[in-house]
Parts: C-alpha cells; structure tokens; sequence
C-alpha cells in the first residue's frame, strides 16, 4: 500500500506559537503512516515556488494552519483546492475569528483546537490512512 502523503501548510514565521503542537502533529502523522512535508523556510526566493508546488503536488491531502495570517498558506490552499484535493484547515481556537470567510467556503473541513491533544483527535477523526490511498506501491 502506498503510504498517503500530507503537506503540512503553516507559516514559516509562527508568530502564533503554534509550532510545538505542529510537531506533535508531525510525530503522530509519521507513527501512523503519513508522509509528511511542509514549508522550508531555508529556500532561496528563487526556489520557493517550485519546491512548494512541487511538494503540494505531491500530497494526497493538505493540512494547512490559519491560526495566523500568511499568503504562503493562503497560496497553498488555493493550489491544493484547484487540484481537487483535500484541504483540512486548523486553528488555534482564541485565533478562529481571523480565519478569512472566503477560505471557510471552500475548506469547511476545519479543526479548531486549544491543546495538542485536540488537534491530534480533530485529525484523527478526519483522517484514516487507508481510506486515503488503497492502491498499491509501485
């Protein structure tokens, strides 16, 4: 079985602070069977657009985190949402009244959280690895 990929959208700058609930996240994602990329901060400006692109092709599913406002993440949830993929959104809950109402339209699959252990059901709830992807690796 292929294992299912997800981007993980969020802002390299994590003003929020939500960076330590992201790699629980990550960690969960991995013990369960995900592939897991995101953003790299390190990238030449000249690199940026086709990593990223090239990643959220890539990805069978984008968890993209709106608890603080970034193009980059609005950018990427746009790109996946064209593709006819799945988005699911996350946000800090004492953040949710920021959430742009146009991307709430289109992403109504959104997990609003004040501990990690609630994010990490949110996802799990939403998310079953083999539902995901059933064909088999190459």
């Amino acid at each position: 079985m292929k294992q299912p990929k997800v981007y993980l959208a969020h802002s390299v700058t994590n003003v929020a602070g939500t960076r330590s609930s992201l790699i629980e996240l990550v960690t969960w994602l991995r013990i369960h069977g995900f592939a897991v990329t995101e953003p790299h901060p390190g990238l030449r400006q000249a690199d940026l657009a086709a990593t990223t692109l090239r990643r959220v092709d890539d990805a069978d599913v984008l968890i993209a985190d709106v608890s603080e406002y970034s193009h980059g993440v609005g950018f990427e949830i746009g790109y996946m949402y064209s593709l006819g993929k799945p988005v699911i959104l996350i946000c800090r809950i004492q953040n949710q009244n920021r959430v742009s109402p146009f991307v709430l339209s289109v992403c109504p699959k959104i997990i609003f959280y004040e501990t990690c252990s609630q994010l990490i059901s949110g996802i799990g709830e939403i998310l079953q690895p083999s539902a995901m992807v059933s064909e088999s690796a190459p």
